[in-house]
């Protein structure tokens, strides 16, 4: 959490414009047995991130919070990814491979439809893959924080 915010102040006295882009798991705003089982086994990690979520907000700087689901070392590609601003429980039904995760963060950074948002990406069941600009364009941007 301490990283985070230094992070945002060297952003801010350095006159960063760009946008930050962060990311976080998915369950941390929603409880489940794994998320209970993470936090004890890595000293609350779930908790701190959604405190470093806040800090973003708060920040002033433009972001991209992305959640991801339980990470695999799949092949990327060989699935439909599914950005939803649904709240997921952290469960192992809710996977994405790492290598989406990197295309997804590619693809998030130039929409414009991602800036301060919040979205939890995990991979798709059935249907067919969706276009970004069709998955982006439904975003809403996220309330400001005081």
């Amino acid at each position: 959490m301490r990283g985070v915010k230094n992070t945002l102040a060297a952003a801010k006295d350095a006159g960063f414009n760009g946008r930050f882009l962060y990311m976080t798991s998915i369950g941390v705003t929603k409880s489940s047995l794994a998320a209970t089982l993470l936090n004890l086994v890595k000293r609350n990690t779930l908790k701190w991130r959604k405190v470093a979520e806040d800090e973003i907000r708060r920040s002033g700087l433009q972001y991209t919070i992305i959640r991801a689901g339980f990470l695999t070392n799949g092949l990327g590609g060989g699935r439909a990814v599914e950005v939803s601003q649904s709240e997921y429980s952290l469960a192992f039904k809710h996977r994405i491979s790492r290598a989406d995760v990197a295309e997804v963060f590619v693809k998030a950074l130039k929409h414009p439809s991602t800036r301060r948002t919040t979205f939890e990406i995990v991979w798709a069941r059935g249907g067919r893959p969706q276009g970004w600009d069709v998955q982006f364009g439904g975003l809403t941007p996220d309330a400001r924080l005081t």
